[in-house]
């Protein structure tokens, strides 16, 4: 465990491995996600914001037995509200729904959705 500075201060720094197969971890990684333990709970509650994660891969597929055996991604956990998706309902920032409506809409409909925000937060 190490410590690192932010604005906040002094945060807890935590480093994780997660074992998965090459293609789960890919699709992790394409669709900006990190998953433990076929998706349960309760291992994606535990790293924390700024937390760093390294994925090991002993297979390319899972269920198939072609072996992979190396380290194949790294990331840090640049937000904490992933696992609130088990409640089913649940607020988020103004900056992640920016983030994520980006990632799905088209870019002329996302840009027409963000200037409608400005314009009602100027009233």
């Amino acid at each position: 465990m190490s410590f690192e500075s932010t604005e906040r201060g002094m945060i807890k720094v935590r480093y994780w491995i997660g074992v998965a197969s090459r293609e789960h971890v890919r699709l992790g990684v394409k669709g900006g996600f990190a998953q433990f333990n076929h998706g349960k709970l309760a291992p994606a509650r535990r790293p924390s914001q700024g937390d760093w994660v390294i994925y090991y891969s002993p297979k390319l597929k899972f269920g198939e037995a072609q072996p992979c055996r190396k380290f194949v991604a790294i990331g840090q956990n640049k937000t904490k509200w992933g696992a609130a998706f088990s409640f089913g309902f649940f607020e988020i920032s103004r900056a992640d729904f920016t983030a994520i409506a980006k990632r799905m809409l088209p870019q002329r409909l996302a840009d027409a959705l963000f200037s409608l925000f400005r314009i009602l937060s100027t009233r």
